[in-house]
Order: C-alpha cells, then structure tokens, then sequence
C-alpha cells in the first residue's frame, strides 16, 4: 500500500497536464483518496498479538448473582484458547464499578477496583480458571455493579478478549447454598447395596438429610423455604415428592454450615430414579442456582433367598458328619433386595431311601437383611447314612421368592462318633502358684467328640473336685506341695476318657509396713512376716566403703505358722521400699547399696549373695529379690544438710522474758536433720560480750570453747519460735545463739546465727538484748465518779428487779505522754479494799484500753449488765498502767494513788417514792398514864425477858427453902464439935449427916 501511495502522487506530479478535462481531474482525486484509505485501514503489529485466547465466562462473581453487602469477594475468570497454536503468557485484568456499565466496560462507571494477574501457557483448546490473589470489597454499599474481566492486550480476535456483566450486592441478603458433594442418600447395613449404590424397597420411608451454608440477617429477615425432594423418571415424570417449610435455619449471624431433615423418601415404584432435593421453591431465597442438587436412587423389592451350603460344623471340610449337639451348619443367604423378618429354616432326617426319620428340626426367629448371610446349627442324634434336606419358606409377608428352587438343598451323608481326644491345660504356663493366686484348669476336646460332653476333675485322680469343661479354685485348698488333676471326659454315646496335669503350690504371704515396705514372701509353709526399720543408732560407726553412709537399718523376718513344720522353706521375697518415706529427696538414688548385717543391732556387715537382688527402679520406688529373711542395711552418700534458721531476732516480753524468733528454712525434712539447738549467755549491759559473728570464729574448736555449758534447749526442725523460761532480772542481758544439729545433736556452727545484729558504721555486730521487767507508773487525773439511779421501767421490765438500775459513771484525765510510760490501762474492780492487792488473775472490766495524752477518759457500768453495780455495795475501780512492752501495774493500794475510785452505790429507790412510805400509827396510852409501866408491858413481850423472870423466880423459892434449913443444920454442927454429950461414935454420925 505505501507503494501504491508513492505511485499515485508520481503520476499526479509528472502527467498532470495530461488531465486537463474534468474527468481526469475527478480520477486523479479518487486514487488519492483510495490511496490514504488504504492507509489507515492497515493493522498496528504493536497494538496485537498472535493467536486467539478467549475470555470464556466469568467465575466468581456468578453473573447475575446475589451477595451480601458485606463479602469480600475474590474473582476468578475461566479463559481458553481457541487458536491453533500455543499462546504465550498474558495479563488478564478485572474491573468492578458501581452500576451497570456493561455495555462500556465500566467507562463511566464510578467507584473502580481492579486486579491483574497473568495467565499460564495454553495449548490449542486447554481451558483454565485464573483465580485473582486480590479481593475486592463494597462495605456498606449495596446496589448493582459491573464486573469486566479483559486481557491487558488484545490478540489477533479482540472480539472474545473482554466479558462483562452485572451482579447484586443486598443489604439484607439471604441465600441457602445445597452441599452437591454431600451424599444424600440414605444408607445402612442393612439396606441391600450393588455395585455402589444403595437399593431401596418401595413404599418404604427412608430417612433424608440434606447439608449445606445458610445465610440470613438478624433485622429485616425473614428466611422462609420450602424445602423437599421429587423423584423424576427418564421422562422427567414425578413419581413421587414431598416438602416442608423451613423458617429461619440460621446464618443470622453470618454463613452457617446446617443439616437438616427433610420429608422421608419414598417411592410407590421400582425403578431408577432421578432424585432432585434442596429448596424447591422460596421468595426470600436470592440466588436459585444453588438451591437443587440430584443424584439416582434405585428401588427394588426382589426377594431371593437361597441354601448356600451345609457342612459339618466342627471340621467343614470333613466328608463325615459327626454325632451330636449342633454338629451340622448351614448357610442361608439374602441375594435379594429385601430384608426378611422372623422366618424359619427347616432341616428333616430321611434314610437312604428317603423314608421319613425325625424332623422337622426348626431354626426359627432368622432374620436376613439383603447381601447378608447367617448360620444355622442343628443336632445330629443318629449314626450311619442319613439323608439331610434344609428347606427355606418361599412366600413371605413381603412377598414371594423369585427363585424358590434355590430354597432347598438335600445332601446324603455318613454320620460317625468323633474321638474325644482330651487334653488338660492350666492358664499359668509355668504350673506354680502360691496361696494368693487362682489356678485355672481347661480340658480341651476334639472338635468332633459326640457332644454333650461331661466333665469331671479328681485331685490325685481319686478325689472328686469339680464339674465342668473349665474349673477355677484358690490354690489355698489344695494346700502347698505338688498335686495332680485328672479330668474325666464322657461323651453323648457314653464313651469316657482321661487326661491329666500337674502343678505346685507355695504360700504367698503379703507383706505391708506401710508406708515404707510393700512385698510378699514365697514358702512351703504358712508362714508371716514380721518387719520393722529405724535410724542407726546415734554415734553408732559401720565401717562402710569410703563415701557410703549408713541410712536405714531394717529387719525382715520370715516365721512358720504350721507348728509340725517350723522350717518354712522360703523360695525368695519380692519387696518394694518406698524411699521417699525412708530416706531424704536430697540422697542421690544411684548412690543406694543394701548390705546384710549379722543382726538389728549388730555392726557387722556383708555383700548381698549373687542370688540375691538390689534395684533402684525410680527416684520413689526401690526393689529387692531376697532369698533370706534377717537384718539388712540401706547405705548411701549423704549430702551435706543445707539449712539456716535465717535472722534470729529477739522480741521483749513482760516481766523480764525474753521470746526467740528465728526463719528456719532450707532442708528440713532432711531425716538426718535434727533441728535447732539454742545457746544463751546472760551478762550485765556494762559487760557487753554477746557472742561474735558466725564466720569472726575461725575454728569449730574455738565455737566449742565460747559455747560451753550455754545449751539451753533443743527443737524441732519447724520450730522457729522459743520462749525462754528463765526471766531476766533489771540491768541483766541476754546473747542468743541459734544452731542447726544432726541427729546425733552435733551442732554445725557455721550455718547458724547469733540474735541482735545491727550496722554499724558499715560494718555488723552482734548486740546484747536487755529484759524489761519494770512496770510503769504512771497516774491518771482526777478519777471521780457519779451513781445513779435510772428509774426506768423498761429497766424493771428486763428483770423485775429495781436493785439492778443503778449506773456507775467513771470519769478522768488521761496523763501526758512520758518515755517509758503507761501507752494503754486495764480497768479492774474489786469488792474489798485493795492493800497491796496483786490484780494478775483478774479478768479486766476492760484491756487495753488506749488513749490520747490528756484527753477526757470515761466508763460507765450498768446493773442491769452480768456482775453490774447494786445497791448497799462499795467498789473499787482500778486503772492499772500497761507500758509497751507488756509490763501492767498489778499491785495496788486504795489511798496511795491516784487510780483507783472508791464508789459506795446508796438505795435511791426511795427517794423516788416518798409517797409510797405510810404514816407511823399514834403510840397507845401507858397503864394508868405511866410511862414505866408501859415499858415493863413492853417487856413482858420479850422472850429474854420472860426467860430471865423465870430464872428469877425459881433461884428466889430455892433461897427460901434452903436458907433457914442450912442455919439449922450449921447450929446442930456446932453443937457436935462442942462435944456437948457426944462420944466418938456420934461424932461421926453428926459428920455424916452434914456431908450427906
């Protein structure tokens, strides 16, 4: 075309005059403008490239779909090369706008997105889907958009390089998507099964589920489907269908995986079927090509049973039948499509001749489900040749058999006896067993021996022991020693024979000390196991191997208990040793070795025998086979105890006691830890040498010297507390020293720790610590005190008693603050005057009471409280002075301090009821207007009185009486020792009467 161009502006520039008239004129004009026609019409070899790779339809998004607003939405185009040849590779690109811009490919359009990607090399007709790694995304901006999928660059058909359509974003967007990969149809073993489908019966309900992805909304969303199955025929005829309305299965809160029922499938027909199920019919559903999916389901209601084969059943190859129970098996099969329930298979007896025998024998209740098989198994009670015949139903309640001549199979066979062929079998294959154990003995049979069989077992083979084809016992019954079972065999026909095993039997004795042994010993005898462990003994020396340490002595012995058989013939013992109850976690476990020792208490030691063993088995459990019983000792490498009581501090306590507090801490489970011993020097504070710092001693040596006959105690290894008995007198101190010890109370100096240390210009020291024992005295101001009666009736009410509604009132001044002072009072009471009363054993009206320097201090106590103030009473309250160590003021003398208040409680009842007192009677006239008489009236009342009258009287009529008898008899006497005419004898006569 360039040279036809060249070619017409040559002939325009040299020939030109040849065209002269109007014709030539108009020919020359048309070759020019057919010449730049021809231009423009050429293709750009730049603008295009080879072949033809078409844009075949669009993947995701589905064209024409539904999303919701809220996706976020991968593309993916399918692309296919329709040339002859192989393309290259090439970009694709996608578009997305708002509105539908199909017709200009989203020119236009607002609100772009865009990807690339490259497709791969395509061969002449290869077809692929381009998924794009990027996503696109409208949140919250519904409405119609354009999608456009086009390649970057043309090739030589531009026409198929471009596709586009619209699709839907919903604000409210509900769609349920069918799972096509989902198999719907139902399946069960026993349903019959061919050729990988399963086959149904018709007018049969089977159940249906479908699976797929719900998507709904929670406003504006009502998500209501119709949701079923229709069977189709090849002509696309119903055969049968059914639905139900499903609302709302979920997705509310975005896509939801669900599984739900569907109407049961049915079919009133045989055949194959074309079965379409899912969504059938919905108006709120928004996209439609997701709602169905279909697979083929079969139906048929063949019935076909059939004898498979019968043989006999104990050796099925065997050309004999054999006699007995259940000696014959035969094979039923289902080759049909339907199950059949509760139906009978028949087995008759015929001679040789086919003369009826016995039968019919019945194997009832069978059920066969399609491609299933069962067996049967019937007796055999005769011998020779028999004719067997098993037989089948051929008409079911489901329906016929459509092939009953497979329904019966006759066969003639020979039945025989079978040997029996016993043999005796024990479950332990070595034959021993001990007291603790079961022994189990089988007899095994031929399988063909004539059953029923019977089984007998005797001990020794004379004594009957047990019945039955296996026997367990305890092998305590039989005793220790060896023993022989015989078991008999008889056969159904009567036939019997024997075989025999032997076992021997040990005593097992348990062994359990708890928590640190667990085992068992095996003898000949009845034996128990005595055993018992201790630490060695304090100081005691084993002369081990270098390192080794003696641990834990033990004594395990083994005793008879059978009286005619002292010597118990141990085989071995098997013990397990819980270490963690015998030894420290620190000891190294691998560092364990058990000895023999001659005796409990004894120190000579040897090695294991090579017959006995030692293990470690973990860092709890260690085990031993021993064939002696006796003493034996558990050595190993004590680690060295790391412990420390931490700082030791010492606290002041009331009346000169001092309390030790200290943080002990490390190893302290440690058996081979003892605890803490406590040493203590007491000095005056001028003396002042506690005991040094730990590490300023340079010597165990030279601890020993400074700690001489200071030991004051010895604890255990929790313990971190100690209260010293001895109290400290005033201007005395006190050093402590705190020492962990062994279990044989060696003290290691150098991990313990002295009380009171204190800095120092840098550097620590040790402290004396002073005892306080001195009480304060410290007065409070003015104590007075007020009594008064409530006279209150609810007060009466309580206990109808007016003597319990006073009121103390106590008042005071609490004392400025002094060093050394009172910092809290308890407040006492005593009912008699305090002289030097000692108030320790006191229970205080109130402890501790604190205060605040000359501030107003008040108690009042009420009658009507338990030990309250009453009437016609005198108390003493005390405050008694608490300094801050402890230290109460208890001794106490009314008159020489200022606290203490004496407080007399007066009836005031009355002074409230004057009106209540009645007048005093007038005073009666005396006896004739005297006053005296009036008196001795008065007196004549009195007892006293009378009783003195009385008295009076009678020593009144006594002095009459005798007086005047008494003169006589003195004159008569008088006379006598006169001698007036008297002799001797008369004398004494007159001396006697006066005695008499």
């Amino acid at each position: 075309m360039p040279m036809q161009c060249g070619r017409g502006l040559s002939i325009l520039e040299k020939d030109l005059s040849l065209f002269r008239s109007h014709k030539a004129l108009i020919l020359v004009i048309g070759l020019l403008i057919s010449g730049f026609s021809g231009i423009v019409s050429l293709p750009s070899a730049s603008a295009s490239l080879e072949g033809d790779v078409a844009v075949i339809s669009g993947s995701t998004p589905i064209p024409w779909s539904n999303y919701s607003q809220w996706d976020s939405i991968q593309p993916s185009v399918i692309v296919q090369n329709l040339g002859s040849i192989t393309t290259s590779t090439k970009a694709v690109k996608w578009t997305t706008c708002a509105g539908d811009f199909v017709t200009t490919l989203c020119s236009g359009g607002t609100d772009h997105k865009n990807g690339l990607k490259s497709i791969p090399i395509l061969s002449p007709g290869q077809s692929v889907t381009i998924e794009f790694d990027s996503t696109f995304e409208y949140y919250n901006k519904p409405g119609i958009y354009t999608i456009v999928f086009r390649f970057v660059i043309d090739d030589q058909n531009a026409s198929n390089d471009a596709i586009a359509y619209t699709f839907n974003l919903a604000e409210y967007f509900m769609d349920i998507e069918i799972d096509s990969d989902w198999d719907v149809k139902p399946g069960h073993h026993n349903y019959a099964f061919q050729d990988g489908n399963w086959i149904y019966n018709t007018n049969t309900d089977y159940p249906l589920y479908f699976k797929g992805i719900v998507t709904s909304c929670i406003t504006n969303c009502d998500l209501v489907v119709e949701a079923g199955w229709r069977l189709l025929d090849d002509g696309d005829n119903v055969i049968a269908n059914d639905s139900a309305i499903i609302s709302n299965p979920g997705g509310e809160w975005g896509p939801e995986f669900f599984n739900l029922s569907l109407p049961n499938l049915s079919s009133p027909q045989e055949g194959a079927f074309l079965l379409e199920y899912g969504v059938l019919n919905s108006s709120s559903d928004m996209n439609s090509f997701n709602n169905l999916a279909s697979s083929y389901v079969f139906f048929d209601d063949t019935i076909d049973l059939i004898v498979e084969k019968m043989y006999p059943a104990y050796q099925p190859d065997s050309t004999d039948y054999f006699f007995g129970l259940g000696s014959v098996e035969v094979e039923i099969k289902n080759n049909g499509y339907t199950s059949i329930l509760n139906t009978t298979i028949e087995l008759e007896i015929f001679t040789v001749f086919f003369e009826y025998e016995s039968g019919p024998y019945f194997c009832a209740n069978v059920t066969i489900h399609p491609g299933k098989s069962i067996l049967c198994n019937y007796d055999l009670e005769g011998l020779g040749s028999k004719v067997l015949r098993i037989s089948i139903p051929t008409s079911f309640a489901v329906g016929d058999d459509d092939k009953p001549s497979d329904n019966v199979l006759t066969e003639t066979v020979t039945i025989v006896a079978g040997d029996i062929n016993p043999v005796a079998t024990q479950d332990n294959a070595l034959s021993t067993y001990d007291t603790g154990q079961n022994i189990t003995l089988r007899a095994q049979v031929a399988s063909t021996a004539a059953k029923p069989l019977n089984y007998s077992w005797y001990l020794a083979g004379v004594i009957e022991w047990s019945y039955g084809k296996s026997i367990e016992f305890d092998a305590s019954l039989v005793g220790m020693g060896e023993h022989m079972f015989m078991v008999k065999v008889e056969d159904a026909l009567g036939n019997k024979e024997s075989a025999y095993t032997y076992l021997t039997v040990f005593n097992r004795t348990k062994l359990q000390q708890a928590p640190w042994l667990d085992g068992e010993t095996v003898t000949l005898t009845s034996a128990r196991v005595e055993a018992e462990q201790s630490m060695p003994e304090v100081g005691t020396n084993y002369n081990l191997q270098a390192g080794l340490d003696a641990l834990i002595i033990m004594n395990i012995e083994v005793f008879s208990t059978d009286a005619s058989n002292p010597d118990t013939g141990m085989e071995n013992m098997y013990l397990e040793f819980n270490l963690s109850a015998l030894i420290p976690p620190a000891i190294n476990r691998s560092s364990l070795q058990l000895f023999n020792l001659q005796n409990f208490t004894g120190i000579e030691w040897g090695q294991l025998s090579d017959n006995d063993e030692f293990s470690i088995i973990d860092e709890e459990t260690a085990s031993a086979i021993l064939v002696n019983s006796g003493a034996y000792l558990l050595a190993g490498i004590i680690p060295d105890i790391e412990v420390s009581p931490g700082a030791v501090d010492i606290e002041i306590l009331p009346e000169g006691y001092m309390k030790v507090n200290w943080q002990p801490s490390g190893d302290l489970d440690n058996n081979y830890f003892g605890g803490w011993k406590i040493y203590r020097i007491t000095m005056p504070a001028s003396t002042n040498m506690p005991f040094p710092l730990v590490d300023s001693v340079e010597s165990y040596e030279t601890w020993e010297l400074l700690v001489a006959d200071t030991s004051k105690a010895e604890l255990g290894a929790h313990n971190g507390t100690w209260n010293d008995p001895t109290a400290l007198a005033v201007g005395m101190c006190s050093s402590y020293f705190v020492v962990p010890i062994d279990r044989q109370s060696i003290p290691d100096f150098y991990r313990g720790n002295v009380s009171s240390i204190s800095e120092s210009s840098g550097f620590s020291q040790s402290t004396l610590t002073c005892g306080d024992a001195v009480p304060p005295n410290t007065e409070v101001v003015n104590l007075q005190h007020t009594v008064t009666f409530t006279n209150d009736s609810e007060c009466w009410s309580w206990f109808f008693d007016w003597s319990r509604c006073y009121v103390v009132n106590l008042t005071w001044t609490w004392p400025a603050d002094e060093i050394g002072g009172a910092v809290s009072y308890n407040l006492y009471r005593l009912d008699s005057r305090p002289n030097n009363t000692d108030l320790k054993f006191l229970q205080p009206l109130e402890a501790n009471i604190s205060f605040t320097s000359q501030s107003e201090g008040s108690y009042q106590q009420s009658g009507w409280t338990p030990g309250g103030p009453v009437p016609y009473r005198t108390y003493y309250y005390i405050l008694a002075p608490t300094d801050e160590v402890g230290n109460v003021m208890y001794l106490h003398t009314y008159g020489e301090s200022n606290n203490i208040e004496r407080v007399h409680v007066d009836n005031q009842y009355w002074d409230y009821r004057e009106y209540l007192v009645p007048e005093p009677p007038p005073e009666p006239e005396p006896p004739y207007g005297i006053d005296y008489l009036a008196n001795f009236e008065s007196y004549l009342e009195d007892e006293p009185f009378q009783l003195a009258g009385v008295t009076f009287l009678i020593l009144l009529v006594m002095n009459l009486i005798g007086l005047p008898l008494l003169r006589r008899r003195v004159k008569k006497f008088k006379r006598t020792i006169s001698g007036e005419h008297r002799d001797d004898d008369d004398l004494d006569d007159d001396f006697s009467d006066f005695f008499d």
